[in-house]
């Protein structure tokens, strides 16, 4: 006996009617649906991890690039670059401010490099209100219409703490875009790393001012001391670095080569008037007081830890390649390499310069007599490599000194930060 249920909710005796495959198929239905919504859900979800592991990669690059690069030039193209990948926009630029909010210079780049200085009108009235009141935060258009072809631009301050670095502004293909919160929070991001490398840059170009400035003024109030040595610091300088460049010396050892060159004589601090100033050669007793220089160079550049790499240039800079020289007796390769090199610069000036009881030799005889000596008194190497060079090559090696010394120290600043000893682990 059966019964059939009716949609009144009563129940007849009589047929049977099964009502499970019909519940069957609603539930299969719904399971279905709930897959296909996990599915979509899932894959929203590795679309916005992809997104979000592109855009953690653009911060990383430029975190990167931030760090191995000091220059301010060399920052701010990078940034920029990083935030057209960011805004998928090939237009854009970055507006540097001077002290007083002025425009210092209009970055640019790609199809927009020809508009440098030349921003829309709209961009630079955006530009121009989001300088006069800086906030951590991002600015658009205030007003955009897409059927009238115009374009929404988006303005971000490169921001620090107490430094406003310039405007970063962005010519984006709609409102969604401009109005995204997550590309905003990563170009303020950018920009605040921006903003701090390049502050540091100019603490690196401070430094090395500093530093270069302090060198020259020490070697140059030495010097001071000797009438008949006019110009010798700089010489043995500029001949020294020409020398370290062709024997394959990096950027941070020439560094310490050029510093350590200019402050090879810092030790005549010491040594008395009468025997510096003498106009004629030095007897045995005030040779020997001469010879003190070296070692009392080391004594006071030892009491700056951060120029110990430099020593050895100035303490050794007589030392002799077979062991004959001063102050240590030291020999062939136990010699440093920037003192050897010192020590051709040094004596190829001393030979070539006038003084009151001798004249100076001609530049081909001063070049001979450091061949004859090599292996004795110089590195046979080295002496070979000076061989080659040519008045020429030295004017011109002593003229890009001279403009060293009255440029902008910052590109040598990564070097002298290579190039200080901080005690700090290295890698290689």
């Amino acid at each position: 006996m059966g019964y059939e249920a009716h949609l009144d909710g009563t129940v007849d005796a009589g047929n049977t009617v099964s009502v499970r495959p019909v519940a069957g198929e609603a539930a299969a239905d719904q399971l279905q649906e709930t897959v296909a919504r996990l599915q979509a859900e899932q894959s929203d979800f590795i679309v916005a991890q992809l997104q979000h592991l592109r855009e953690l990669a653009v911060l990383n690059r430029a975190a990167d690039t931030l760090t191995l690069r000091r220059g301010r030039g060399q920052i701010i193209d990078n940034a920029l670059r990083e935030a057209l990948t960011l805004g998928a926009t090939p237009t854009g630029w970055f507006i540097e401010l001077d002290g007083q909010r002025e425009v210092a210079h209009v970055w640019t780049t790609g199809p927009c490099e020809l508009a440098a200085g030349r921003l829309p009108e709209e961009a630079q009235e955006l530009c121009t209100r989001v300088g006069s009141n800086p906030q951590p935060g991002c600015s658009i258009t205030p007003t955009y219409d897409p059927t009238a072809e115009e374009a929404i631009y988006l303005a971000v301050p490169a921001l620090t703490g107490q430094y406003l670095l310039g405007i970063l502004v962005l010519r984006l293909s709609d409102v969604a875009a401009g109005t995204n919160s997550e590309l905003q929070r990563l170009l303020l991001t950018l920009l605040h790393q921006t903003a701090a490398a390049v502050e540091n840059a100019s603490l690196f170009s401070a430094i090395s001012r500093l530093l270069i400035d302090t060198v020259v003024t020490l070697a140059l109030a030495v010097e001071s001391r000797d009438p008949y040595t006019g110009g010798h610091v700089m010489r043995v300088t500029a001949y020294a670095v020409w020398l370290g460049q062709q024997a394959g010396l990096g950027a941070a050892d020439v560094a310490r080569l050029r510093l350590g060159a200019m402050l090879h004589d810092i030790g005549k601090i010491g040594v008395p008037d009468q025997i510096l100033r003498k106009p004629a050669p030095l007897d045995k007793s005030e040779w020997q007081v001469m010879q003190t220089h070296a070692a009392m160079g080391r004594q006071m550049l030892s009491a700056i830890p951060q120029l110990k790499s430099i020593v050895p240039a100035v303490a050794n800079h007589h030392e002799s390649f077979d062991g004959r020289g001063y102050p240590d007796k030291l020999a062939g390769e136990a010699i440093s390499l920037l003192a050897r090199i010192v020590a051709i610069a040094d004596t190829y000036d001393a030979m070539t310069t006038d003084r009151p009881y001798r004249k100076g030799m001609p530049h081909e005889a001063a070049r001979a007599e450091i061949q004859r000596c090599a292996g004795r008194q110089f590195d046979p190497r080295l002496a070979e490599l000076f061989a080659q060079v040519t008045p020429q090559d030295l004017a011109h090696t002593l003229a890009d000194l001279e403009t060293w010394r009255r440029s902008d120290m910052e590109g040598d600043g990564l070097e002298l930060w290579q190039m200080l000893d901080l005690n700090r682990p290295r890698l290689v």
